[in-house]
C-alpha cells in the first residue's frame, strides 16, 4: 500500500509544482522519474489483477518462437490475437519466465502512454493523477494486457 501512496504524492507534486505553478526547472527528469516509478509498479507486482492470474496461469503454454507459426495455425491458439502471441514469443526468448513478459509488458505500455501523454497536453501530470485516481490506471496496466498492447499498437 505504501507505493501506492508514493505514486500518489509523486503526481501530486508534479501537478502543483509543474502543471500549476509552470515551474520547468528539471521538468523532463521529474517526469522520467514517475515513468520509472510506475513502470516498476506495474513491472514488478505479484500475482495481482483478475485477469493477470490467468494471463500467468497461461504463459507456460504459450508458444515460444519457434512453434509460434504452427501453434497460430491451430486450434490451439486460445484465441489469442497473433501480435500478443509475438510479444509473447519475444519475451521467452530472453527469458522464459513470466515476470521477465511482464515487465517488459510495463515497459511497453507506459512507454506509449507517457509519450502520448508528454506529446498531446501540457498538464502531464494532471492528465497521470486523473488517470491513477480513478483506477483507469490500474485497469489497464493490471487487467487487460492483451487489449493495452492493442491500443499501443
Amino acid at each position: 500500500m505504501l507505493i501506492y501512496s508514493i505514486v500518489f504524492v509523486l503526481l501530486l507534486f508534479g501537478v502543483f509544482h509543474y502543471d500549476h505553478r509552470k515551474n520547468i526547472f528539471l521538468g523532463n527528469v521529474y517526469y522520467f522519474l514517475v515513468f520509472t516509478v510506475m513502470t516498476l509498479m506495474t513491472g514488478l507486482r505479484y500475482r495481482t489483477g483478475g485477469d493477470s492470474l490467468m494471463y500467468e496461469d497461461y504463459y507456460p503454454y504459450l508458444p515460444n518462437l519457434d512453434d509460434l507459426l504452427h501453434f497460430i495455425s491451430s486450434d490451439t491458439a486460445l484465441n489469442y490475437q497473433p501480435l500478443y502471441l509475438l510479444f509473447v514469443a519475444l519475451c521467452k526468448v530472453f527469458s522464459p519466465d513470466y515476470y521477465f513478459y511482464q515487465m517488459m509488458h510495463a515497459l511497453v505500455v507506459n512507454s506509449v502512454i507517457f509519450w502520448f501523454i508528454q506529446r498531446n497536453t501540457r498538464y502531464r501530470y494532471t492528465v497521470l493523477l486523473l488517470m491513477y485516481f480513478f483506477l483507469i490506471y490500474f485497469y489497464f496496466r493490471f487487467e487487460v494486457q492483451r487489449e493495452i498492447l492493442g491500443v499501443c499498437w
